[in-house]
């Protein structure tokens, strides 16, 4: 180099593989001056010259193709000189250059190597073609010894395939579409033995194509000719869908077969309580269709359970199996245990469909007609008088089933917590329907399980996404993990693989939030008035309250009148911050007009229950103390009036008086000594009486606030009032 430069070798002696090309890549300059190799090369008709010592020869050769192309023998290589090849085809190997066309230039003898022969052709021997297999006694099967084990095997031979290239050895691979071996079938025998299931040989039910190929040292392939095998074992009813449903309130579990089966009993099924870890055979089994039961036995709600089955044959069938289906959680929206879920409706279709879009709002929906309705409707109620009535119809000119994407609005705003669990009542008719729940964290979006509903028409399923433990699946750019503290509502979506219309109807869809703390409300009413108008008598009556917390069933009240006042009392625990209370008094538990203060099917009282424990006071039909002139008795508040509460200092509760001389609406706020709201106490209409409510100093996580001075602070009409208070710890 000029002029002279340092320079580092980076490294030398490397291989360099030649590129594998046909005669015809050579024209143009893609592979000028590279090492490049064309495989079986033949000479021409007119023969083939060779250079003798000491001289340069062009030759014309011909590829695989049939295409010629020039060779240079350089008379400075080794190659001048030797005898010349006798044995065809031959691979060349060299660099493309470029002299009055296209050539190629081995640079040595170990350029001109004698090309690798494929293996000839062979044929498969066993199994016969197109076989049906029907027995594990046929011939097609033998035992063969594997890992010192006797199993039974599928049993394949073939004739060798004969490979000319001395030495060369040739490895077979059996091919199995579709479904074959997990692993591939390698061998250098020419026989082959594939181990089936002895237990279940209707797993392999089906049609299978059967070849071999045979592959030599230089991966030249031949394949052996194609054979089809089908087996058609018997095979028993297998279970293939169970879930939890819903029968006028009650958990069943519905379970869908495979197969048509005989008549079952009790003795086919166990349920497995999965969570509590026991086993227990159904109380009642009934075929609702030739392929499905409905089962009655010991569902315990909130438990996860499974179902075991064994002794189902077909009619008239021999053949059967034991196994165990996941059937999932015992779900029972709305029940005495979860209270919770009435806090939280997200719709409950009593007056409209709350945010939901049209049907094919959405472009993700397809095979439905723009005619597609989901509306209010009286025909069917899980809970209240109504649902939601969806009537998809089907659009004949897209084929395959329709997929539809039923919106929570549009842009998403209606936010629920990370850890709740989403939950809706389907029933419908018995097409073949699957529907999952959706949310969006922004941007992605995150799909609950799917659940197949429409099992038969007169059962409730339940829908959910459990937040929390369910497996999500991510859909568009999701990542199949609800992550954050809250997320929005997406949507409900269902798919169908039937050109069919459908009718679903859809209620109650809740939120059950799993960190809401139960409170308690003491219900106070007194009986003085009926007791001055001669319809109730303290020493022999008794007085009751029935409402939605107790299934209107009638909780009896106790007497405290130390103070002559006449008032009857009782403590409802378990119910939620939020929660809708509507409930009615009676004399000695009866709905006759005389005795009960609003008549069965009537008006009701209703409250809205506070976020802390609290006392609500009544008198017994209001409207009879107008009778009396009850409020020139005293009875009533003349004045608005906050009391100071009692104890004080507390630690944690304290209890707050209120006085209301007339229907008003009560606000209750706490307030700390920096002006910061801490919690509200009362946000309602109250009727008038003397009000009492506690406050709980500790939230819903168990934490205590600070100690030190707080203020209440009562607004009622144009009343104002603050007490100061303390907090002790």
């Amino acid at each position: 180099m000029d002029p002279t430069s340092d320079y580092i070798v980076l490294s030398k002696g490397n291989v360099v593989e030649p590129v594998e090309i046909a005669a015809a890549d050579m024209d143009g300059e893609a592979y000028e001056g590279q090492l490049v190799v064309i495989y079986s090369c033949d000479t021409l008709a007119t023969g083939l010259k060779w250079p003798a010592a000491g001289a340069n020869l062009a030759i014309k050769l011909k590829d695989r193709a049939g295409t010629e192309f020039n060779v240079y023998l350089d008379k400075d290589t080794d190659i001048d000189g030797s005898p010349k090849p006798t044995v065809w085809p031959i691979n060349f190997t060299g660099i493309v250059s470029d002299y009055n066309g296209a050539q190629l230039m081995p640079r040595s003898l170990a350029d001109i190597k004698k090309s690798n022969v494929p293996p000839a052709d062979f044929v498969l021997l066993n199994p016969a073609d197109s076989l049906t297999v029907t027995s594990l006694d046929d011939p097609v099967f033998v035992d063969h010894v594997i890992g010192g084990e006797t199993v039974k095997t599928l049993f394949i031979n073939w004739s060798k395939a004969i490979d000319p290239d001395e030495g060369d050895t040739v490895t077979y691979e059996v091919k199995i579409y579709p479904d074959g071996p997990e692993e591939p079938v390698v061998t250098r025998d020419t026989v082959a033995y594939i181990p089936i299931s002895e237990d279940r040989p209707w797993d392999m039910n089906g049609t299978y194509h059967v070849y071999v190929v045979a592959t030599d040292f230089a991966e030249n392939v031949v394949h052996s000719d194609t054979i089809m095998i089908t087996f058609d074992f018997p095979a028993p009813p297998e279970m293939i869908f169970a879930d939890v449903v819903l029968l006028s309130g009650a958990p069943k579990l519905y379970a869908m077969f495979n197969l048509p089966f005989e008549e079952v009993a009790i003795a086919n099924f166990m349920i497995i309580d999965q969570t509590g870890e026991t086993a227990t055979a159904p109380t009642a089994v009934d075929s609702i269709a030739p392929n499905a039961v409905m089962i009655s036995g010991n569902l315990i709600e909130d438990h996860y359970v499974a179902l075991a089955y064994s002794g189902i044959v077909t009619p008239g069938g021999d053949v059967s199996t034991v196994d165990t289906i996941y059937a999932g959680e015992v779900l029972i929206p709305f029940s005495t245990n979860h209270r919770e879920d009435a806090v939280k409706v997200i719709a409950d279709f009593e007056t409209n469909v709350g945010s939901f879009l049209a049907p094919t709002y959405s472009g993700s929906t397809t095979g439905l007609l723009t005619t597609s309705t989901f509306a209010v409707s009286d025909e069917e109620a899980y809970r209240g008088s109504k649902s939601g009535k969806l009537s998809l119809l089907d659009n004949t000119a897209v084929s395959g089933g329709w997929y539809l994407r039923l919106l929570y609005g549009y842009p998403f705003a209606y936010t629920v917590k990370a850890n709740s669990k989403l939950m809706f009542l389907v029933k419908g008719t018995n097409a073949n329907v699957e529907m999952r729940l959706s949310i969006t964290e922004n941007p992605g979006y995150e799909q609950g399980p799917w659940t197949r509903v429409s099992l038969s028409e007169d059962d409730w399923q339940v829908v959910s996404f459990d937040l929390l433990n369910d497996e999500a699946q991510g859909w568009v750019n999701g990542n199949g993990i609800v992550e954050g503290t809250t997320v929005l509502i997406e949507a409900i979506h269902m798919r169908c693989s039937e050109d069919v219309d459908v009718v679903l109807y859809i209620d109650e869809f809740t939120e059950r939030q799993i960190d809401l703390e139960p409170v308690e409300v003491t219900f106070e009413v007194s009986m003085a008035v009926q007791s001055l108008l001669g319809k109730f008598n303290i020493s022999s009556d008794f007085v009751d309250v029935a409402g939605n917390f107790n299934d209107w069933g009638g909780n009896a009240m106790v007497l405290d009148d130390a103070d002559g006042d006449s008032v009857y009392s009782i403590t409802v625990l378990g119910l939620y911050p939020g929660e809708n209370l509507q409930y009615k008094f009676r004399i000695n538990g009866s709905w006759d007009d005389a005795t009960c203060e609003f008549p069965f099917g009537g008006q009701n009282r209703v409250f809205v229950v506070p976020d802390t424990n609290c006392v609500v006071f009544h008198w017994y039909k209001d409207e009879d103390r107008s009778v009396l002139g009850i409020d020139d008795m005293n009875a009533l508040p003349k004045v608005f009036a906050l009391h100071q509460n009692y104890p004080n200092p507390f630690n944690p509760i304290t209890t707050i008086k209120y006085d209301l001389p007339k229907e008003a609406h009560v606000k209750i706020l706490i307030f700390d000594v920096m002006g910061r709201e801490v919690r509200t106490l009362v946000n309602t209409r109250q009727q008038a009486g003397y009000q009492v409510i506690q406050w709980n100093a500790l939230n819903n996580n168990g934490n205590q606030v600070s100690s030190g001075y707080y203020i209440c602070v009562m607004q009622a009409d144009n009343f104002h009032k603050t007490q100061k208070m303390i907090m002790l710890k």
